[in-house]
């Protein structure tokens, strides 16, 4: 069975085979390939996270916390449930600095931390507690269980 990286890395892999994007030297990533086109776009490869400090000092399910530190990319367009969705992934080491003040805030208030949107106003989200994913509205409880577990919502996508 492939690992919660493994299978971040082949849907990141998938979409970065898709993808070219602008290069912005501000918002620079350890994913860009340069030199730019003569246009300013570049290819991207997904790169390892190194420091995981941020969200390794919140106490997260491994397989959550494995989601959030795998590796860099741009999101990874899928479908899930019936719904288009956007697997998150962080660009840069500041996109995943953010990411660990929002999902701080989730374990605060105790509400499913969000791991893909939606192009509504839903989004699926891993219940820290027992692992299993649920498409979320925010602000009303889950409205229903969509995957066992992280693991099984990737595989599915």
């Amino acid at each position: 069975m492939r690992t919660i990286a493994e299978l971040l890395l082949a849907g990141l892999e998938w979409q970065a085979n898709f993808e070219k994007i602008e290069y912005i030297p501000e918002w620079s990533s350890p994913c860009v390939i340069l030199p730019a086109d003569s246009n300013g776009f570049v290819h991207w490869h997904p790169a390892p996270i190194s420091d995981k400090t941020t969200i390794e000092k919140l106490k997260l399910r491994s397989e959550i916390g494995d989601f959030f530190t795998s590796y860099f990319g741009k999101p990874i367009y899928a479908n899930h449930s019936g719904e288009e969705c956007i697997i998150h992934a962080s660009w840069n080491q500041q996109e995943l600095e953010s990411t660990a003040s929002d999902v701080s805030l989730m374990l605060s208030e105790e509400i499913p931390i969000c791991i893909a949107t939606t192009n509504s106003d839903f989004y699926f989200g891993a219940c820290n507690k027992t692992g299993t994913i649920w498409l979320c509205e925010p602000g009303y409880p889950p409205i229903r269980k969509v995957s066992e577990s992280l693991h099984d919502f990737l595989s599915e996508t």
